[in-house]
């Protein structure tokens, strides 16, 4: 079984006590797991092609694979390296770093599913996330 932690919320004073956001994940194996910037939906990796990811708020699923084949050709198959979240004021997207490049993807208003906005192509080995 693994765990999806969050941590304290921002805007928050430094010293203020905030207990963090679990969430218990038995559906098998997890490779990563992290919470959007406002704790509302859970990305779960499992696989090395596929993110699952949880509404916090309604318990609702979807899934989301990176891209086709590596832009290198030779018929291999693009491989999730990893993923992290960004947003801004208005938008909450999500990065997944492929060894193919960067696959940048908006999550829709109803948090039901993402919308491709950009791929950069690039060959990539590996990918360490530090917060």
């Amino acid at each position: 079984m693994g765990m999806g932690m969050g941590g304290p919320a921002s805007g928050l004073a430094p010293d203020a006590v905030v207990s963090p956001q679990v969430c218990f994940l038995s559906q098998g194996p997890v490779i990563t797991a992290r919470f959007s910037p406002d704790r509302k939906i859970l990305a779960v990796q499992r696989t090395d092609t596929e993110i699952e990811f949880v509404n916090q708020e309604d318990g609702s699923q979807f899934w989301q694979k990176c891209k086709g084949t590596s832009r290198l050709g030779f018929g291999s198959e693009t491989k999730l390296l990893g993923f992290f979240w960004c947003s801004n004021m208005s938008n909450l997207d999500i990065v997944f770093v492929t060894t193919g490049g960067l696959e940048l993807y908006k999550l829709l208003g109803s948090k039901k599913g993402l919308q491709l906005k950009e791929v950069k192509k690039h060959s990539i080995k590996w990918y360490k996330y530090t917060a």
